[in-house]
């Protein structure tokens, strides 16, 4: 499942981000702000 969400990049409509980097970002900005 996860696997498929990170190979697989339909539309960049959030924000640009992929489903999965939308939710690493919602579950972990602090991570995401350092990158």
């Amino acid at each position: 499942f996860i696997n498929y969400y990170n190979l697989v990049k339909p539309h960049k409509g959030i924000d640009g981000l992929t489903p999965i980097e939308k939710l690493i970002e919602y579950f972990y900005p602090k991570s995401v702000n350092n990158v």
